[in-house]
């Protein structure tokens, strides 16, 4: 009896980052502040295909308003700064932005600060990554900017090395809607360290059937995943009257 054991494994690829630290990336003006500055006190309006600092207005219009218009920055925890209202004068607008150099199967986490404009309303603002592949999450806000900012993360992982950022919103006035400021991104390396298998099982020959032992229960160890999945297969092949393969195969 021939007893072939074999191993297949392959790395997880999670979204907490368990294989080194978070790193944030440098993407330019994802705080409003680069680009044709808004008046004091005021903001400027720009429409579906505009481009302003990075950003390209892919619905309707929004409006990229100056820090102290209303006092809408004043609850920000960051200070106050420019920001953008993703319902423009008026209109339930989109911005979009595009993210480069990222290394598919990597984590990634995105943090940024939002608000309503104005008390007594609200409005839900919607993130999607590569066009809500890679992430499409919505947040409702109803505390006035002048009030209270709060922050928002979420994580995903890339499959490719770029995709579009899209943040949009709708709400109960076309005029005033979630404000969005502060975004930051941060990388987690994937994981390329394969499992380790403590007891790995080897080829046996065995001259009786009923010696053959069951299939070893594997010790498996992973840096990035306390809880490998581990299936097991077993395909039994009579060559002959005399001789027996069965073959087990590891997946981790």
């Amino acid at each position: 009896i021939n007893l072939s054991n074999s191993l297949l494994s392959q790395s997880a690829m999670g979204t907490n980052c368990c294989c080194g630290s978070w790193t944030q990336l440098f993407f330019p003006n994802l705080d409003f502040e680069d680009g044709p500055d808004p008046p004091p006190g005021g903001f400027i309006v720009y429409g579906t295909g505009a481009v302003f600092g990075g950003w390209t207005v892919t619905r309707a219009t929004i409006d990229h308003v100056e820090a102290t218009h209303a006092g809408l920055g004043n609850g920000n925890p960051n200070g106050a700064s420019n920001f953008v209202d993703l319902h423009g004068s008026p209109g339930f607008g989109a911005i979009s932005y595009k993210l480069n150099n990222l290394k598919p199967g990597a984590s990634y986490r995105i943090e940024f600060w939002t608000a309503q404009n104005g008390g007594n309303h609200s409005s839900t603002g919607t993130l999607k990554i590569a066009g809500g592949a890679w992430l499409n999450e919505s947040w409702t806000v109803s505390i006035s900017g002048a009030v209270l900012w709060f922050k928002v993360s979420y994580m995903f992982m890339a499959m490719s090395d770029m995709a579009d950022m899209e943040f949009s919103s709708v709400g109960d006035l076309a005029y005033a809607g979630t404000l969005i400021d502060d975004i930051a991104i941060f990388e987690c390396p994937g994981d390329t360290e394969a499992p380790k298998v403590v007891n790995e099982p080897m080829d046996e020959e065995y001259s009786c059937i009923e010696n053959v032992p069951k299939a070893a229960k594997l010790d498996v160890t992973d840096d990035c995943d306390l809880y490998p999945i581990i299936k097991f297969t077993e395909k039994v092949n009579k060559k002959d009257e005399c001789e027996t393969v069965i073959e087990r195969k590891w997946e981790i």
